[in-house]
């Protein structure tokens, strides 16, 4: 069988393989885990090397949506275990003990929290939070996972410690422009903006003709402009010393909720507001003299972008300015513009590929539903009132 594909799939092929190539992890001997010392709620410092019982690492950020989740099975665990384990959590936006004190007192944490920083989530080879290591009573690490592990899974991981057939794991070894494409991928499947995906789906893929012109490589390069313009700001602002914009960054989640909730309104009430932003944009153009080109005015799926680039900086900014500033200090200014490229890159190209998946089946779909049109616009609206109303309930409860 010929399997013929045009240039832009051959362009995005290509383009993942070189991704993937980079993501391969290097193998190593295993080692014991890195040691560090970082200070605690305890008002200790916390020295890996000198601990004499397995400890539980949980690299996290007090406003990491997923990290919640950890803390929550931790804690269900932590009354079985907690005199045979020592439990860290590990706050890598490097926030002052007072301020983690009052958390581990808000939330009602039976373990101390630390102060880390991007230099130490790096020599872990982080890429994402959470990440949960345990580390037997040797030093050595038996158990490593990035995203929520669950309450099941961390009991069997005890239990093989505590009876000594936990098998001792190598610490994967990423090169920092490795670990900015892993970021990129865990920032674009972000528990944040991930559940905006369906939405993307639900709106453009409406069989009334109002999206007719659009092509899913012109939707996906639009929508990865106003992601690239989002995490570009946060990248500059990271490069710049704002490590400061971290702590306002989860406030977008809730104003892009917001906005997702009303649009979602406006597509059940059966207001074309993509429409209407178009034509508005066209004035503006024309006031400025410039000629829009024919079959490229609609500059929806670039707010969308915007959207959803903010919507992902709510829970990934942290680890994203983490990783900027790490290869800040390995590679100076230059490594974390490559970084930075890198990092928006990978983002881009999921969008791209996202958007001609969306794009084919709205062709399937178009012809098959043309007669349904009316209820597959609420649909779309009801599946945004959703994605809005998720938002900022998560912002609301976290």
């Amino acid at each position: 069988m010929n399997i013929r594909f045009s240039s832009k799939y051959k362009l995005l092929i290509s383009l993942s393989l070189i991704i993937l190539l980079f993501t391969l992890p290097t193998s190593s001997a295993v080692q014991p885990a890195p040691d560090f010392t970082v200070p605690t709620t305890s008002y200790e410092d916390f020295t890996l090397s000198e601990q004499q019982k397995p400890v539980v690492l949980e690299f996290m950020t007090p406003l990491c949506i997923q990290c919640r989740e950890v803390e929550e099975n931790l804690k269900e665990l932590h009354p079985e275990y907690g005199d045979e384990f020592i439990f860290l959590s590990i706050d890598i936006d490097g926030n002052p003990i007072d301020y983690l004190d009052d958390l581990k007192e808000q939330r009602n944490i039976p373990w101390e929290l630390a102060s880390g920083d991007s230099e130490l989530f790096s020599t872990y080879q982080g890429t994402s939070v959470p990440m949960v290591i345990i580390i037997d009573p040797e030093g050595y690490i038996t158990y490593e996972k990035r995203g929520v592990p669950s309450r099941n899974e961390l009991s069997r991981e005890f239990d093989k410690v505590l009876e000594g057939t936990a098998e001792r794991i190598e610490l994967r070894e990423y090169g920092i422009y490795t670990i900015a494409i892993l970021g990129g991928i865990a920032s674009f499947f972000s528990p944040c903006s991930f559940p905006l995906l369906p939405s993307y789906v639900a709106y453009y893929i409406r069989p009334d003709g109002k999206n007719k012109e659009q092509t899913g490589l012109s939707m996906g390069v639009k929508a990865s402009l106003g992601i690239i313009l989002v995490f570009g700001i946060i990248g500059a602002i990271a490069v710049s010393g704002g490590r400061w914009l971290a702590d306002y960054i989860p406030y977008l989640e809730l104003i892009v909720g917001i906005s997702i909730l009303i649009l979602g309104i406006f597509v059940i009430s059966n207001i074309d507001i993509g429409g209407h932003l178009s034509k508005n944009l066209t004035k503006l153009k024309d006031r400025l003299n410039m000629s829009p080109k024919k079959g490229s005015n609609d500059s929806s799926p670039f707010f969308y972008g915007l959207g959803y680039g903010a919507s992902s900086a709510g829970c990934t900014a942290p680890v994203f300015i983490a990783v900027i500033l790490s290869s800040w200090l390995s590679q100076g200014f230059q490594g974390a513009i490559i970084v930075l490229i890198l990092y928006l890159i990978t983002m881009s190209i999921l969008m791209i590929a996202f958007s001609l998946i969306t794009v084919r089946f709205k062709s399937v779909l178009e012809r098959k539903l043309s007669e349904a049109s009316l209820w597959i616009n609420r649909i779309s609206g009801i599946v945004l009132v959703i994605a809005g109303s998720y938002l900022i309930y998560s912002f609301i409860m976290f």
